[in-house]
């Protein structure tokens, strides 16, 4: 590729400039190279493996909210010994035997059970069955098939038309409801029940509560549900979960607080079914960072990649001021990628791309 040069200011700068891969885009999701080779090998755009991307979970986000609450329960603000991790491994209560039982709603390609692949390679005696799944998506339901063949019958389809009664027993639901209707990327109609957005179809997730009455239920969504503008409807939600029998507990989460160099916040809504007695659930405490941007990034790219030269003088030509100011400070090495500059090229981005649900 021909170096690119453009005039920041006073300064000229000569760079290189492109967008992630897909596979450098499913490494910040937290997905091994193994499992995007799968998605990659099973025929899914380009286009609709960005799209994979951005809707999904990050893995290592979900590995920690699982393994505090299925072998390390406790709350971890003290330094665990080797005698506390011996303790906990050998109260595990889901092994193969009595494997735990999960059904993940809007699935995706199931960033929820990679997580939880995970969690049983690093504590053995942990076992679970994904006992179904739901998502109408093409794309979705092709990457999936090819991480989980052996559950690729058990696609529920349209989350809205399930049947609960039929469906076996299980013990986790996990729903990622659609976002569009409160990310700040969409035009924000929330989720009022009965109100016909998109994201109004977290409602049917109680008929799911009401008829099996698994353990444990798991919300995941954009930041933008907690907000002011819409913290009456997640309220309500919770409202509406306590009142079938659960204790909640929310929280927002960050990737980079997790060990993946990305800032990316997600509400999270964990609840119990209480049965009358007092539960608790701690999430995980951050933990520092120790990868950076580059340790996501592919040593050889194709040049499909990288922006024309006109492309990059629209954005510095947005983006003047920003530009300018960064480029004073020096830009150096991007350990990891600063606030203000992933907030600069998110809301470029924006206008041609969204990369939430």
């Amino acid at each position: 590729m021909e170096m690119q040069t453009f005039n920041v200011g006073d300064k000229e700068c000569v760079a290189l400039v492109r967008k992630l891969t897909p596979r450098e885009c499913f490494r910040l999701m937290g997905v091994s190279d193994t499992d995007i080779d799968k998605i990659q090998d099973a025929d899914v755009s380009v286009s609709a493996q960005y799209k994979l991307a951005g809707n999904s979970i990050v893995v290592d986000v979900l590995y920690h909210i699982f393994r505090k609450a299925f072998v390390n329960r406790g709350n971890d603000t003290r330094q665990m010994t080797i005698f506390d991790a011996c303790a906990e491994q050998n109260k595990i209560e889901y092994t193969h035997d009595n494997p735990l039982r999960v059904v993940t709603l809007c699935s995706g390609y199931d960033s929820q059970c990679l997580a939880l692949e995970r969690l049983k390679a690093d504590y053995p005696p942990f076992d679970y069955e994904l006992i179904a799944w739901s998502e109408i998506e093409p794309a979705a339901c092709k990457a999936h098939d090819a991480l989980f063949p052996q559950w690729a019958d058990r696609n529920l389809g349209d989350m809205t038309k399930i049947a609960w009664e039929e469906v076996p027993d299980f013990d986790l639901l996990f729903y990622s409801t659609p976002c569009q209707s409160v990310s700040q990327a969409g035009l924000q109609h929330g989720f009022t029940e009965g109100s016909g957005t998109r994201s109004s179809i977290i409602w049917n997730v109680r008929d799911a509560l009401m008829v099996k009455q698994p353990k444990y239920a798991c919300l995941e969504n954009v930041a933008a549900m907690v907000s002011q503008k819409f913290l009456p409807m997640f309220n309500l939600w919770q409202n509406e979960v306590m009142r079938l029998g659960y204790t909640n507990f929310a929280k927002m989460l960050n990737a980079k607080d997790y060990g993946v160099p990305q800032n990316r916040e997600r509400i999270f809504l964990w609840s119990m079914l209480n049965e009358g007695k007092d539960v608790n659930y701690y999430f995980s405490q951050p933990m520092p960072l120790t990868k950076t941007l580059k340790d996501v990034l592919e040593d050889e790219v194709d040049t499909r990649f990288y922006l024309n030269p006109e492309r990059v003088q629209e954005f510095v030509r947005d983006n003047i001021d920003k530009v300018t100011q960064y480029a004073n400070d020096g830009i150096g090495e991007i350990e990891p990628m600063p606030e203000k500059l992933r907030e600069w090229v998110e809301n470029y981005e924006k206008k041609s791309i969204t990369t939430d649900k």
